[in-house]
């Protein structure tokens, strides 16, 4: 696998990333799992998902598979913005929103 390095960050990513939207959608639980072990078998460590993707199912079924391994070593770009509730603090780019987002995703 190739890596690069993610801007000033310090991170090298994969070359190639797994989008995770489909996970709890087209994929079921058990396929879902079984294709972030994949990727990690095959030295992909950036994975791509959204908290409004099928209820959360995106980022939920990838860490349980990512809280087996060193968490260091894997990079999650999660999306936010959509509305999560009700108000004007659970949607778009206000910082409490975003750092929401950033906190509920490794969960």
């Amino acid at each position: 696998m190739n890596y690069r390095k993610l801007g000033s960050t310090g991170l090298r990513v994969s070359g190639m990333g797994l989008g995770c939207n489909n996970f709890g959608m087209r994929c079921d639980e058990a396929r879902s799992i079984e294709v972030v072990h994949a990727a990690l078998d095959h030295g992909i460590n950036f994975f791509d998902t959204a908290d409004v993707y099928d209820g959360s199912q995106s980022e939920l079924l990838p860490g349980r598979v990512i809280s087996e391994h060193d968490r260091s070593q894997i990079v999650i770009a999660t999306k936010f913005g959509n509305r999560m509730g009700e108000g004007v603090l659970h949607s778009g780019a206000s910082r409490h929103h975003i750092m929401n987002a950033v906190e509920a995703s490794p969960r």
